[in-house]
């Protein structure tokens, strides 16, 4: 990738892996950076081929360049869409949960209504 992406890249790689690290157990660190880094590298190495190798599609640049910004593209849509999912999923979570406070505080006054009467 162009410089102006993998430098803020490199600088924020290791506090995603401190992230992910966090919630993981000892056991299982290396499978999951392993995977991780193998399948990053499978993915590059196979877009490659196809977009730059003389055996593959032997595109020029600016055809090259579309392509990889296409593939950085639809890479940040998805993670867009998976954050947005997440954050209306927690809103609907705590939503749900001040209805049921409400509900809660309603049936108590209801109550406390019927003792006093």
């Amino acid at each position: 990738p162009p410089t102006c992406c993998s430098s803020p890249w490199s600088r924020l790689l290791p506090d995603l892996r401190y992230q992910i690290a966090a919630s993981l157990s000892m056991q299982r660190y290396a499978l999951v950076f392993g995977v991780n880094t193998f399948g990053a590298l499978l993915l590059q190495t196979l877009l490659t081929v196809i977009v730059v190798d003389s055996s593959g599609l032997n595109l020029n640049v600016t055809t090259q360049f579309l392509i990889y910004g296409g593939y950085f593209a639809m890479i940040s849509v998805i993670f867009l869409l998976a954050g947005l999912y997440r954050l209306a999923s927690m809103r609907g979570s705590k939503e749900e949960g001040l209805d049921d406070v409400q509900a809660e505080s309603s049936s108590s006054s209801n109550n406390d209504v019927t003792r006093s009467m």
